[in-house]
């Protein structure tokens, strides 16, 4: 008897952003650290995001190509170095000065694959404090912006279905093959000549109806699971792949930020 499998694998996956550096001017060092890690606790509060921070990227790449890369802005090359090392979508570029008795800040976030601008930030402001306030404000706009944020829409969110649909098609054509059988039964056929031969057809076509039933419901309901997906995914980025797996299993696999 055939038999069909569909083993479907839909997974939530995490925004990736990378801040390669700020760069700085007249803020101590240490300083400098916190203001990233402020930076990258407030884009990564509430789940959806996984924030790569400098020493992340450092460890990868060393110190002293990070520090080459740090002026790095709009050089696609350079973006993809960064971001392809440590697997990012986007990269949070800035720089934070000190002048006079203010702090002046700036902040982009940008497409990591071809440095399309996403948002832009600026602040002057007095104090640390204030400073702070900045970063955890501009922090939560870049969540926001990814993980809230439409997506163009994506031909592979309708994969589960148009998969669930090519199911059920072979589902029918599976039941119809057995009407086929059946159909020698009532009609008669001459190359059946015994009981025992008559058996045989009898059997092979209850298996292609048993098979074109699990076939076909099966793709039923990948089907309109897979609209239902499709629908409440389209304010989401998905990729998908699929694969033929050992026998007749099929595996499908994907990507849901």
């Amino acid at each position: 008897m055939l038999g069909a499998f569909l083993v479907v694998t839909l997974t939530a996956a995490d925004v990736q952003i990378a801040i390669p550096n700020l760069s700085v001017s007249e803020v101590p060092p240490e300083r400098v650290t916190v203001m990233v890690d402020y930076l990258a606790e407030a884009m990564s509060r509430g789940g959806g995001v996984k924030v790569t921070t400098p020493s992340d990227i450092a460890a990868v790449l060393g110190n002293e190509r990070q520090r080459q890369l740090l002026g790095c802005t709009d050089d696609t090359s350079c973006l993809a170095e960064i971001s392809g090392a440590v697997g990012a979508d986007y990269l949070v570029i800035g720089s934070v000065a000190r002048v006079g008795g203010e702090f002046i800040a700036n902040l982009k976030l940008i497409v990591a694959k071809n440095a399309e601008v996403r948002g832009a930030w600026s602040a002057r402001v007095k104090t640390e404090t204030e400073l702070l306030d900045f970063l955890e404000q501009t922090g939560s706009a870049v969540r926001a912006k990814l993980v809230g944020a439409p997506a163009r829409p994506s031909f592979a969110r309708w994969v589960p279905a148009i998969v669930g649909a090519a199911a059920v098609g072979v589902g029918v054509g599976l039941f119809a093959h057995a009407f086929s059988y059946r159909s020698r039964l009532v009609v008669g056929d001459d190359a059946i000549g015994s009981v025992e031969q008559a058996r045989a057809v009898a059997s092979t076509g209850r298996s292609f109806e048993l098979a074109g039933l699990i076939t076909g419901a099966v793709g039923l309901a990948l089907c309109a699971g897979g609209v239902l997906f499709a629908v409440l995914t389209r304010s989401s980025e998905v990729t998908v792949g699929a694969a033929w797996v050992d026998g007749p299993a099929f595996a499908l696999g994907g990507r849901l930020p």
